[in-house]
């Protein structure tokens, strides 16, 4: 008779009583950097979490999600799947990279643009650490899209950062009901175990609903989105883990202590983190060079771009 081995689901207190001391111990870790020190205080990347982005249209929500796979590329050593059907072809998709990493303009007819050796050195680095999801998947589920990324840890090994840019660029199925709810609950269930079960950091960016206007003036913008304000934003905010809120301000405008919001100026600010110790609620501000195709922050007055 063949012994069967069960996979053991519930422990009693006893059972994990050395792992219970280790945690005292050590405390609540933070995951590793952003490569922002400013953003650092409020929020840290970990693998075994998930951490979504959110905001109005062209809020740079796809731009600090690629600052941040840079660095963790180039700086962690982390391996990094990417769908990001909004930046264009697959092509399109690297050439953006390749940009922001050289922190020049890809394209000839661009002033002082990235030489062609540049280029190539910069691919040969990535050889071994970026994989991009064919953008033009159109019928792409989230369950497909991570049994491909299974099937890309088995052919190429282990990938740390899986990044869906946007949400709503994969094929979505309410079922009979037509419970959207219901669906995002067990979507993003399964995000979440997703990433706990592979040791993975699953990144997800995701419109907002129709927001109301604010009127200021002759100005007329959108305010900070919550995580409420996504598409069934009630299931967002219980599945996820760490929530950031992209807010472009409007320039001129002027904040709660009188300062004008900057033409190039974004905001994001943290919702919710989990677990806890990685992160805090706050607001990181940043701004975007466009000839450099990348944030930097302000420090001390002066201007500082990651590391990476």
């Amino acid at each position: 008779m063949i012994e069967r081995t069960i996979k053991k689901d519930w422990f009693l207190p006893m059972d994990i009583n050395d792992r219970l001391d280790t945690l005292k111990r050590l405390g609540n870790s933070r995951g590793l950097s952003t490569g922002f020190v400013t953003l650092d205080q409020y929020l840290s990347l970990m693998l075994g979490t998930t951490l979504y982005f959110y905001g109005a249209p062209f809020s740079g929500k796809s731009e600090i999600i690629y600052d941040l796979i840079i660095f963790c590329m180039r700086v962690h050593n982390w391996r990094v799947a990417i769908f990001s059907p909004e930046s264009g072809s697959k092509e399109e998709i690297l050439a953006e990279i390749i940009s922001k990493i050289n922190r020049k303009p890809f394209y000839k007819n661009q002033d002082e643009c990235l030489t062609e050796d540049q280029m190539y050195r910069t691919v040969a680095e990535l050889q071994d650490k970026l994989v991009i999801i064919d953008p033009g998947y159109n019928d792409l589920t989230p369950d497909q899209f991570y049994h491909m990324i299974d099937d890309v840890e088995n052919n190429t090994g282990k990938i740390h950062i899986t990044v869906l840019d946007p949400w709503n660029e994969l094929k979505h199925d309410f079922g009979k009901a037509n419970r959207q709810d219901l669906y995002l609950e067990e979507k993003l269930g399964m995000i979440r175990r997703n990433a706990q079960e592979k040791n993975r950091l699953n990144i997800v960016s995701t419109h907002v609903q129709d927001q109301q206007y604010i009127q200021d003036g002759n100005k007329r913008f959108y305010p900070p989105a919550s995580a409420r304000e996504i598409a069934g934003g009630q299931a967002w905010y219980r599945k996820g883990m760490n929530m950031v809120s992209v807010w472009r301000p409007p320039a001129g405008i002027h904040d709660d202590t009188g300062r004008p919001y900057d033409e190039n100026e974004v905001q994001l600010i943290i919702q919710k983190y989990k677990p806890k110790g990685i992160g805090k609620r706050g607001v990181c501000t940043l701004h975007f060079d466009k000839h450099q195709n990348r944030y930097y922050e302000t420090i001390d007055g002066k201007w500082r771009f990651p590391t990476a």
